[in-house]
């Protein structure tokens, strides 16, 4: 979640914040709808709409606002995985490490 993200939740309870971000996907994550986030916590879906309205009730934003965060969650995580997937490419190999010389220990 983006910094300026997590400054919308300062008065929002965990159990909201966790609601809103799943609802709207400011995680960096696709956007759940309240089906699915009542399954994750088994809960009726009307409690997860309840929760969201109270949230959103509590945070000085608008949706679109909340949809622009979660666009920049996407692009943030997006970008660490590309970074990470470019830190694990496999390194170039030593030319001096190529070049050892095994002649010397094939006879004893």
């Amino acid at each position: 979640m983006t910094e300026e993200a997590k400054d919308l939740f300062k008065n929002v309870s965990l159990k909201e914040r966790d609601v809103v971000v799943l609802l709207y996907g400011l995680n960096g994550g696709i956007a759940k709808t309240p089906e699915e986030i009542a399954a994750l916590y088994g809960v009726d879906k009307n409690e997860i709409l309840q929760i969201a309205e109270h949230g959103l009730a509590k945070i000085p934003a608008t949706v679109d606002d909340l949809k622009l965060l979660a666009q920049k969650a996407q692009e943030e995580l997006k970008a660490k995985l590309a970074q990470k997937k470019q830190d694990t490419k496999p390194k170039k190999w030593d030319s001096e490490l190529l070049n050892i010389d095994f002649s010397n220990n094939s006879e004893k």
